[in-house]
């Protein structure tokens, strides 16, 4: 019986994936206040909580978007999202 146990308790946690923090930059296409939508020159869509985007975050501002994310599971929660200086020319994405 405890060799079962045992067993089943180095599969559950094998398959259990922790949250891992990530990150992505890019240059802002559009921004959208209302539904904490922005649209990135690459064409990702993000949709933020509202109180994570702070005016003024303008189209061509570049930015730093932190989050947590597990696996196939996918985002489960954002950290951060930050403005970076921008040294590209505003038509260039910088491969983000």
């Amino acid at each position: 019986m405890f060799r079962i146990a045992t067993v089943a308790a180095l599969v559950a946690a094998a398959l259990t994936v922790p949250a891992q923090a990530d990150t992505t930059e890019g240059i802002v296409a559009i921004v959208d206040q209302r539904t904490g939508t922005i649209v990135m020159t690459d064409r990702t869509v993000w949709t933020l909580p509202l109180d994570m985007i702070e005016a003024p975050l303008n189209a061509g501002d570049r930015i730093l978007i932190d989050f947590d994310s597990a696996g196939e599971d996918g985002l489960t929660a954002y950290n951060g999202i930050w403005t970076l200086a921008n040294v590209l020319a505003a038509d260039h994405d910088g491969g983000a």
